[in-house]
């Protein structure tokens, strides 16, 4: 790793990291009262509120997250958004071409923007994910912060639970990268013979970006649990922009890839983060199995149910 990619590395890291210093120093500095006054007036959830987390959640948890996204996947009150994701897919294959071609020639020709585009795609590759998550971590437990350390774990999860299911749909469809495509916009081989994919992934594992994916999840993740800073969404929007054209102007990803990737991390950062607010549990709760709820029966006799989705 290059001396310009570790001081980008540092310098998001240290913006990341800083959120959960300001969270437990403005706990701390503030009178108790005041503080109480005021994390409660903006929203703000206060540290000893937030049970506190087991880095173990981070591992056990995996089978759930994945059982609701493919609840989610398949209930047929998203298949708008299935059908939207469809449309924007299928509009930027068809010139998958062109926009490959015009944002290599960028990479190619500028040294400075071959460089920019590096850094971008390193922010994916895994080492960043962990890295932030561990910055989280310490934090946390040198504060005592449990919503540094829930953020810290909760980037684990979604990283692994993101990225495990990018990667099986790449065994799936097979599909080439621009550097190996053999066709205007690559070839699809589904279910390709795995020798042959391990030999040679860019020709097999394009299709979609577990790097974008990845990084997209654990930064909504960040911004879910710090959600009383509004500019974090901004910086979303930018740092994930830079992966996208960094990653397609490097000949690694398609851009159409981006839609579906995108939408993958952004599933599996709502289902990780679902019961940090109850807003987020309220929306999840239609993907859970069975619950049990209050029933009012017509003479007005509170009873207990159970609900069944399927």
């Amino acid at each position: 790793m290059n001396l310009k990619r570790c001081l980008l590395f540092l310098f998001v890291i240290a913006t990341t990291s800083q959120l959960a210093i300001a969270q437990s120093g403005e706990w701390n500095s503030a009178n108790e009262d005041e503080a109480l006054d005021q994390y409660t007036l903006l929203g703000k959830p206060l540290p000893n509120e937030i049970p506190t987390p087991s880095f173990s959640d981070s591992f056990s948890r995996l089978p759930k997250d994945w059982t609701l996204f493919k609840r989610m996947v398949v209930d047929k009150r998203n298949r708008h958004h299935i059908y939207q994701l469809g449309y924007i897919t299928g509009a930027l294959l068809a010139t998958d071409h062109e926009t490959w071609s015009a944002l290599k020639r960028s990479n190619d020709k500028e040294d400075s923007i071959e460089s920019i585009n590096e850094h971008f795609v390193g922010l994916g590759d895994g080492f960043f994910q962990m890295a932030v998550a561990g910055v989280f971590g310490a934090v946390g437990y040198i504060a005592e912060d449990n919503l540094a350390k829930r953020t810290s774990f909760q980037i684990v999860e979604v990283f692994l639970a993101t990225g495990s299911v990018a990667h099986l749909m790449k065994h799936v469809t097979g599909r080439q990268s621009p550097s190996r495509a053999t066709s205007r916009t690559g070839n699809w081989e589904p279910l390709p013979d795995q020798n042959r994919y391990y030999e040679d992934v860019k020709a097999y594992g394009s299709f979609p970006s577990a790097n974008l994916a990845t990084f997209y999840a654990s930064f909504k993740v960040i911004e879910d649990n710090y959600r009383h800073h509004t500019w974090l969404p901004y910086l979303r929007y930018f740092l994930t922009t830079g992966v996208v054209l960094g990653n397609t102007g490097q000949s690694k990803h398609w851009l159409s890839e981006a839609p579906i990737s995108i939408a993958i991390g952004h599933v599996f950062a709502k289902i990780v983060t679902r019961n940090n607010h109850p807003d987020n549990r309220l929306e999840m709760q239609k993907y859970e199995t069975i619950k049990i709820v209050p029933m009012f029966s017509p003479k007005g006799d509170s009873l207990v149910g159970v609900q069944w989705a399927w």
